[in-house]
């Protein structure tokens, strides 16, 4: 009767390199004797391989899924199979495409794009120019909002994979916010002569706000009093 002891694990597991599509393993040999590895990736989809390596790359994998890897060392005499080590690991997602700036106002762009190929779980829009801001949203639409009238500004979107651990590549696009060309006027009737000058102040100011309110939604500001009062 013939018989194989089993062979040790794999050590120094790692993946090393990831793409929309593969993933890069690489492992230090067990002590004792082998003759192969068995490779195992289960998620979305699946794959098997064997290798007379010390690495191997699983292609054929689906865009931005989380797999579980496992490598296992096969005996010498190719009848007993060892314990595996295992890995999670995910594919970066691919790029969004169409990616439009459909709406634009003095402290607005309006974006819009079409998801990926794949799997993936939400997006990260960064708008960069005379200020930046960074969002995170799970619909295929965003409206960034309190950016600076007449300003360029560079956004960029990337999608995260199905376990949130792996950011795509990111698709950018440029765009302006309008300038404002709005002419603020305060109107002042001949019935406010009459007020106490701080309710006079008072008044003004509230006025002013709302008007800069409905010209800049979004922006935050503080309006103030300076100068001397009306005696």
């Amino acid at each position: 009767v013939k018989g194989s002891t089993k062979p040790e694990k794999v050590t120094n597991f790692m993946i090393t390199n990831i793409t929309t599509t593969s993933l890069f393993l690489t492992w230090t040999a067990p002590t004792g004797l082998h003759s192969r590895y068995i490779i195992t990736a289960a998620g979305a989809s699946s794959a098997n391989m064997n290798v007379t390596t010390d690495y191997a790359n699983i292609t054929g994998l689906t865009p931005g899924e989380n797999y579980i890897i496992s490598v296992s060392a096969v005996s010498y005499d190719e009848m007993t199979v060892g314990d595996s080590l295992q890995r999670k690991g995910s594919t970066r997602p691919e790029k969004v495409t169409s990616l439009i700036i459909t709406n634009t106002t003095a402290t607005s762009l309006f974006l819009t794009w079409a998801a990926p190929t794949g799997l993936y779980s939400y997006y990260i829009i960064d708008a960069t120019g005379a200020s930046s801001t960074t969002m995170n949203v799970t619909t295929n639409s965003v409206n960034i909002l309190q950016l600076i009238p007449g300003e360029n500004y560079s956004v960029r979107v990337s999608a995260v994979s199905y376990d949130g651990t792996t950011l795509g590549d990111s698709v950018a696009a440029k765009g302006s916010t309008r300038k404002s060309s709005a002419i603020l006027r305060l109107s002042m009737f001949s019935s406010l002569l009459d007020i106490d000058g701080s309710d006079f102040h008072n008044l003004t100011l509230v006025q002013l706000k709302n008007i800069i309110q409905e010209q800049f939604p979004g922006v935050k500001f503080t309006v103030t009093w300076k100068g001397s009062r009306r005696s």
